[in-house]
């Protein structure tokens, strides 16, 4: 058995004890079932629990048993932000769980992660990318159910994943129940009351305490029981075993790595003859498992994966529905590996199957004599190496009735797979989002360098979907036409905050002329129809556009101002961007939480600098002219997308600078006109006043503008 070095000693177990379980209705019934006959104990551990009936009716058996038998011990271990996710609706794994709690261990396992900040950033959902419990271990008695699955109704009905039981092995239930009271004890408690308290021997809160001193309590408990277990099994298994199960625990956050050294020691094996297979419902290798497979190990390999339409988020509302793509990019990445490294004997699968969703995870090897197979809760990328707490089991065997067995149930996951290959790629569920295309080309194109200098670019290409999709739903500029305000000398008000209005007198129209007394009459009815003002003013606009402007004001900063409002702009739809794809990298765990909680607060930071530099860019005044009548001037001014935009004002609805209220010294003040309902900013350092007798027709007195305005 020295061919799969392992760092815990293996247990001689009795092949006629171990059974492979098919299907989620099977191991829903099995479930059931150990819940309603355990005698001694029953622990849970899960990442979360469901609402619906199904796991109402698991929560109930236990909970008869309980009240039938006064010695049965029940521990149920959960994440805390899976399971309190949708307390507040009454939805979540504690609703069930603390009408137990009075007799039951319920632990709620929260990562040291996620802590300060960006624990009170981050919403529901989001925040579970930081760290997880994971493991999925189900105890009754002396036996135990390892398997990926969650215990929720989808995994108890059509969502396939693997089961493999393992009765009456003492020794390995006692060594997972003991790992699950070690993180029990780190973790918070569900009261009875539905409220969660830390651990009485939690001594560091999981995440007000010092980080370093949380690990360094946890590690050193999870080690008493890799301890205890090793002297309890200290006698070493022979050779001549014909089956063998060793327990594996990969705790990232703690610095346990036992999968880790173990797939390391698989994946750069140099043996032609073993055939290797890989299912796994979200395949993304780390990269430290790519090199040895495809640069060390000459092995042969099939992976089989989850097909768009079976990955679980196949349909989902809003960027999550991205996720099945941002795979099939994985897909293709890892097939373009095994084309630069002529590695033929690697061969990729998709699992598809009309209504049922794909989970399935682990490892089968097989050799001329013997097969093993590791099964449980890892899906071997970055967050199981380094994130969240997986277990898993490695079971090695010599019995042909078991291999048999064993290869009867990878087979059965084969019936529902076809090869995705190149061809496979190009239908239209694996469609990848242009933007993608387009980059991937760009970032591939150069074949002159070597592949491992894109590999830590390759990871971005799959986050783009995300922000290509938030992209399409961010409002576009439409094309800006002229505003125009006017103002009726018969109708308007006559006074502004209690103000009396300037009145200009014109003498350049005749108010007696036909078209004039048409005007104020609306042709044939005495009030204008919102169709007659607005066909008038589309004809005000269109003769004033033709109009020969006289320039009165120009203020030369508004081209630096340009710049920098799209400047800005460009930098917060930057970072809007990219927070999706970091996002996506720290959920596979291709980025470190420094540079993600980085990009985070960039991404808040952005937007409220956007807002506070558009107060004053979005409206800033670059230009203001008067048409040769002295009746109407028009102002330009920027714009949200920093381009220019132009106000037709008529002269007598401009309120003076003196009646608006600026103060001496002011470099900005506010530009406003009676019919307005919103007003410009008019700098006045720095400023060029052109025409000086036309400016003072429109601000009244210029002793605002200092020395800075210039005589022409």
């Amino acid at each position: 058995m020295d061919w799969l070095p392992c760092s815990l000693p293996g247990i001689e177990i009795d092949s006629s004890n171990v059974r492979i379980v098919e299907t989620p209705s099977e191991f829903y019934q099995l479930l059931l079932e150990r819940s309603e006959k355990a005698k001694s104990r029953i622990t849970l551990s899960s990442l979360y629990l469901g609402d619906g009936k199904l796991e109402k009716d698991l929560v109930t058996a236990v909970e008869k048993n309980m009240s039938r038998n006064p010695d049965l011990e029940v521990s149920v271990l959960v994440d805390f932000l899976r399971g309190t996710r949708g307390a507040g609706e009454e939805k979540s794994s504690t609703t069930l769980l603390h009408t137990i709690a009075k007799r039951a261990k319920i632990y709620l396992y929260h990562t040291p992660d996620l802590r300060g900040f960006i624990k009170r950033l981050l919403p529901e959902r989001t925040n579970e990318i930081i760290g997880l419990q994971h493991m999925k271990l189900y105890i009754f008695d002396d036996s135990i159910l390892i398997s990926g699955a969650n215990l929720s109704d989808s995994y108890f009905t059509n969502r396939q994943d693997r089961y493999v039981l393992f009765e009456n092995c003492k020794p390995l239930v006692d060594f997972f129940s003991d790992i699950v009271e070690a993180v029990g004890s780190c973790s918070f408690v569900l009261n009875s009351d539905g409220t969660t308290t830390p651990h009485k021997d939690c001594s560091v809160h999981p995440f007000q305490g010092n980080a370093e001193d949380y690990r360094e309590m946890m590690r050193g408990r999870i080690n008493t029981a890799i301890q205890r277990y090793k002297e309890k099994s200290s006698a070493k298994t022979s050779s001549e075993s014909w089956t063998v199960v060793y327990p594996v625990v990969q705790m990232g956050p703690l610095g346990i790595h036992q999968e880790f050294d173990l797939l390391k020691s698989i994946f750069s094996r140099k043996d032609s003859e073993m055939n290797l297979t890989m299912a796994s419902g979200y395949f993304n290798c780390i990269r430290d498992y790519e090199d040895m497979i495809f640069k060390e190990g000459t092995f042969k390999m099939d992976v089989i994966t989850a097909a768009p339409e079976a990955n679980g988020f196949f349909g989902a509302r809003g960027v999550s529905g991205y996720v099945p793509a941002m795979y099939s990019d994985v897909a293709k990445k890892f097939l373009e590996l095994r084309s630069n490294y002529e590695r033929e004997n690697l061969v990729l699968h998709e699992y598809a199957r009309k209504d049922w969703t794909f989970h399935a995870k682990g490892l089968w090897l097989r050799s001329k004599t013997q097969l093993a197979t590791l099964v449980g809760s890892s899906n071997y990328g970055y967050r199981s190496v380094h994130r969240d707490l997986e277990a898993q089991v490695l079971l090695v065997t010599k019995d042909e009735q078991l291999i048999e067995k064993l290869e009867g149930e990878k087979n059965r996951l084969f019936e529902f797979a076809t090869v995705l290959d190149a061809n496979a790629l190009r239908r239209a569920e694996h469609n990848v989002p242009t933007l993608e295309v387009v980059l991937s080309e760009i970032l591939y194109s150069d074949a002159k360098k070597s592949l491992e200098e894109f590999d830590s670019l390759r990871y971005m290409i799959p986050g783009l979907i995300l922000g290509k999709a938030i992209l399409e739903k961010l409002p576009k500029a439409t094309t800006s036409t002229a505003q125009v305000a006017r103002a009726s000398s018969s109708l308007s008000q006559s006074t502004y905050n209690g103000i009396p209005r300037r009145k200009v007198v014109r003498t350049s129209e005749k108010p007696f002329a036909p078209h004039q007394l048409l005007r104020r009459l609306g042709g044939t009815s005495v009030r204008l129809t919102n169709e007659q003002v607005r066909r008038d003013q589309e004809l005000l606009v269109d003769a004033l556009k033709n109009t020969d402007w006289v320039a009165v004001y120009r203020y030369p900063g508004v081209r630096a101002a340009k710049l920098l409002a799209r400047a800005k702009l460009v930098q917060t739809i930057a970072s809007l961007l990219y927070l999706p794809y970091s996002t996506f990298q720290y959920f596979l765990g291709n980025a470190e939480a420094t540079w993600y909680y980085t990009c985070a607060g960039l991404a808040v930071v952005a937007p409220l600098m956007l807002v506070a530099f558009s107060r004053y860019l979005n409206r800033l005044i670059g230009v203001i002219a008067m048409d040769p009548d002295n009746a109407y001037i028009r102002v330009g001014y920027l714009t949200f997308w920093g381009s220019r935009k132009d106000a037709y004002i008529e002269l007598s609805d401009v309120l003076p600078l003196s009646e608006i209220g600026s103060k001496d010294g002011e470099k900005l003040v506010k530009f406003m006109w009676y019919s307005g309902s919103t007003h410009l900013y008019l700098p006045t350092k720095h400023a060029e006043i052109v025409d000086k007798k036309r400016a003072e027709l429109i601000f009244g007195d210029l002793d605002i503008f200092y020395k800075h305005y210039k005589n022409k």
